[in-house]
């Protein structure tokens, strides 16, 4: 086969996702991953993980949407927005939807309904998290993207 059809790049491997606020930073906040693994062929990842936080979150200092952070690799600067898929969510005062990654970025910011199953998609706050008697967040996302 020809150069251009020939793979030139597959890797295999795990990250490490972690619940974090898009403005300041929590108090306490510890992540329990159960999965987060990544195959890159090419320059396309797929990235995915299921984890929770400890129970013991504290948002104090926290503000503005709820990131997860860490994807193995930054998108590219040409893409505008690529979108999360989120699989499955549990223990949360306001559960998340959706979510994206931005141009140039390496972290997920997650979104919910505003109001019901036919409302709109806006950005999640740090106060969707349930920091109530020991609350675990769950949430199980993947997503694709671009990569240099």
């Amino acid at each position: 086969s020809g150069a251009s059809t020939t793979l030139d790049s597959y890797e295999e491997g795990t990250w490490t996702p972690v619940f974090a606020p898009n403005g300041g930073s929590f108090a306490t906040a510890t992540t329990y991953t159960y999965i987060a693994k990544y195959t890159k062929v090419g320059n396309l990842v797929t990235a995915n993980c299921y984890i929770r936080t400890d129970g013991t979150l504290d948002i104090t200092g926290g503000s503005s949407a709820v990131r997860i952070q860490g994807l193995p690799f930054s998108t590219t600067s040409s893409n505008d927005y690529v979108s999360v898929n989120v699989g499955y969510a549990l223990n949360w005062s306001a559960v998340p939807a959706g979510g994206y990654v931005a141009a140039n970025n390496n972290y997920i910011l997650l979104s919910k309904r505003e109001t019901s199953i036919t409302g709109n998609l806006n950005a999640s706050d740090v106060s969707d998290l349930d920091t109530s008697g020991g609350a675990k967040n769950e949430i199980m996302i993947s997503v694709t993207y671009q990569t240099t």
